[in-house]
């Protein structure tokens, strides 16, 4: 993934938590303390947000800051999307992550 796909994929995930919250972009640019024009070139994928602003995202949303940089079709996702379904599953995937990831 280039930086300019990386953009986009954090913009179409914030649209889609701001949308699925109910929220206009001036009211999510209040909440976080950003211009709303910012924050539509942030959804955009034109640019992306300061730290600060990264943070009050990630607190405003109450998320994990992967949630940001991931999308549906991500690796990453589908393996916490099935851990969430299963947590009893949690303890055998972290011995085969640890299997797969030893130097022995």
């Amino acid at each position: 993934m280039d930086i300019e796909e990386f953009r986009k994929c954090f913009g179409e995930n914030l649209k889609n938590l701001r949308k699925n919250k109910g929220l206009t972009q001036s009211e999510l640019a209040e909440s976080i303390g950003l211009e709303t024009h910012n924050l539509n070139r942030i959804e955009n994928g034109k640019s992306f947000p300061q730290v600060k602003t990264l943070i009050n995202i990630i607190n405003y949303f109450n998320i994990l800051p992967y949630e940001l940089f991931t999308n549906k079709n991500d690796k990453i996702t589908s393996i916490v999307g099935l851990l969430n379904k299963n947590p009893e599953k949690l303890d055998d995937f972290s011995k085969i992550l640890n299997a797969l990831t030893s130097k022995n």
